[in-house]
């Protein structure tokens, strides 16, 4: 049980790292976009997961925080509590969007005279529909309240109600099938291991990032007694898991943050040196004269 003061101080953590969870994930999902550093498969794969991690921390920052601290009993109308119904298919689609992509990379390992053929454009774009689609339909049992998550003040966390549908539903929907499609992931960049791309690691970090996020959720965290440990490993264990998820996309690729600051210091550069050129023919002009 937290006081007001708690409330407070984990109201702040939420949106501490949910903030920069939407920071991160605004910049990949701007970098991919916008200037284009990716393939049109790679990309749309990298959009969707992004934007399921975009979801999620924006619902914790600015849904979840604010109903903390301004009226706490709202959390437990049928409305906000479809937060968490929404949280539910950001996660489902940022897990299959992962497995899409380490498809699209094994495809271009084993099949490379292939995948111009395979991943076309509307070939992605039907994939993709289909991931969409999938993952709401996984969530629709959440519109029945029996099945739902509701934010619980007690635990600062959403609370799964103790129920068949509710354990069904998250046990066999959530882990079972999150940690199948990591497996998938892992297993098929374990194939690719001799290619030492930074792709390969890429998805491995976040099939890492995933797969303990879910350890400690699930196995660890309900062994906790102490309020504040339960609340760090599941609510700001789940925040973090899509923040850190936003970063290891930053840090395999560079150009997502520094090809703008590259591509000005050169502007500046060549804007410098006609300048120079500039000067010296009037230098030039004025003494012959």
């Amino acid at each position: 049980m937290f006081t007001e003061a708690e409330n407070v101080w984990a109201a702040l953590a939420i949106f501490t790292i949910g903030l920069t969870g939407v920071i991160v994930n605004s910049i990949v999902i701007y970098g991919v976009f916008h200037k284009k550093i990716f393939g049109y498969a790679f990309g749309t794969g990298c959009i969707s997961h992004t934007l399921a991690n975009l979801g999620i921390t924006a619902t914790f920052t600015f849904i979840v925080v604010p109903i903390t601290l301004i009226d706490p009993g709202l959390h437990d109308t049928y409305l906000v509590s479809r937060s968490g119904q929404f949280l539910i298919f950001c996660y489902f689609l940022n897990e299959f969007s992962h497995l899409f992509l380490a498809i699209n990379r094994c495809v271009i390992v084993y099949f490379p005279l292939k995948y111009s053929k395979i991943f076309t454009k509307s070939t992605c774009k039907v994939i993709m529909a289909f991931i969409v689609t999938f993952s709401f339909l996984l969530v629709i049992p959440h519109f029945w309240r029996e099945c739902g998550e509701t934010f619980l003040m007690e635990k600062l966390g959403y609370y799964l109600r103790e129920t068949k549908c509710s354990q069904t539903v998250i046990i066999h929907m959530v882990y079972d099938l999150s940690i199948a499609v990591v497996r998938v992931t892992l297993s098929q960049q374990a194939s690719q291991g001799e290619q030492k791309n930074r792709f390969f690691f890429q998805s491995l970090a976040q099939a890492i990032n995933f797969m303990v996020e879910l350890v400690i959720y699930f196995a660890i965290a309900p062994l906790v007694t102490n309020s504040w440990a339960y609340f760090v490993l599941t609510t700001l264990a789940w925040i973090s898991v899509h923040t850190v998820d936003g970063c290891i996309v930053i840090a395999f690729n560079k150009r997502v943050m520094f090809k703008p600051l590259k591509a000005t210091i050169n502007g500046m550069q060549a804007a410098r040196n006609v300048s120079n050129a500039i000067s010296l023919f009037s230098r030039r002009d004025v003494s012959e004269s």
